[in-house]
C-alpha cells in the first residue's frame, strides 16, 4: 500500500506540469467531444499537478481524481481554485478507491 515516495520527493522540489498530454486532449476531442455529451464523470489515477483535469473540467467535465502525493493534490487544487474550477481531486491509494463501483 505505500506510495514510492520519489513522487513526493518530486513534488516537493518544484516539479510542476502545466498543460496536458496532448494524447489527452486529442483522445477527449476524437472520442468524446465530438460524439457524446459531457455527463460522463472522469477519473485520473495519479493525477500529478492536475493539468489533464484542468483541461478536463475547463471542457465542463466532472473530474475526480487520486493522487499518491501530497504536495502534488495541494498544488493542483490551488490551480483549481485560482481559476474556479471543481474536481474532486484525493490524496490517496490507486487500489483503495473511495468511489462507489461502477461510478465512472
Amino acid at each position: 500500500r505505500n506510495i514510492d515516495p520519489i513522487w513526493e520527493s518530486k513534488y516537493s522540489k518544484g516539479h510542476k506540469q502545466f498543460y496536458p498530454w496532448d494524447v489527452v486532449v486529442s483522445f477527449v476531442f476524437k472520442n468524446i467531444l465530438s460524439k457524446k455529451p459531457k455527463k460522463n464523470p472522469i477519473l485520473e489515477l495519479g493525477f500529478g499537478t492536475g493539468s489533464n483535469l484542468w483541461f478536463a473540467a475547463r471542457e465542463g467535465f466532472s473530474v475526480f481524481g487520486i493522487e499518491g502525493s501530497k504536495t502534488a493534490v495541494s498544488i493542483a487544487k490551488r490551480r483549481f481554485k485560482l481559476e474556479k474550477l471543481s474536481g474532486d481531486l484525493r490524496l490517496g491509494y490507486f487500489t483503495k478507491l473511495p468511489f462507489k463501483n461502477d461510478f465512472f
